[in-house]
């Protein structure tokens, strides 16, 4: 049931990493620089159906489920922007009534994202 998420995105400060729209905190090298590799398990993306407050997670962000699919003994979740793919629990799903199209909220705790190299 382990999905894992390949990105690339470029270093804009220590820690700091912009993934198309959206600015991530993530464990990277100090000194690097440029376009990077990054990658997360599926299962280390959370979604909620309100924006969350008061996480140790530097990762929240506005997105919107694409598509959904059975994987395993749970649901791959497609995200739009960045692409990426949780991967919840069917209670999860039924519980905060997950559909394509719907608004999320993603987080990502910035330990969870790897630092693969440049590009």
């Amino acid at each position: 049931t382990r999905v894992d998420n390949y990105f690339s995105g470029t270093v804009t400060g220590p820690g700091r990493v912009r993934v198309g729209e959206v600015e991530l905190a993530a464990a990277i090298p100090d000194g690097a620089a440029g376009v990077v590799r990054l990658a997360c398990y599926a299962h280390d993306v959370l979604l909620a159906t309100r924006e969350p407050s008061g996480l140790s997670a530097r990762n929240v962000f506005r997105t919107r489920i694409v598509s959904m699919s059975a994987s395993g003994g749970g649901v791959q979740v497609e995200l739009e922007a960045p692409r990426l793919r949780a991967l919840v629990t069917p209670d999860a799903v039924a519980a905060l009534s997950l559909r394509p199209g719907d608004p999320v909220h993603a987080v990502v705790k910035a330990t969870s994202i790897a630092y693969l190299g440049p590009i």
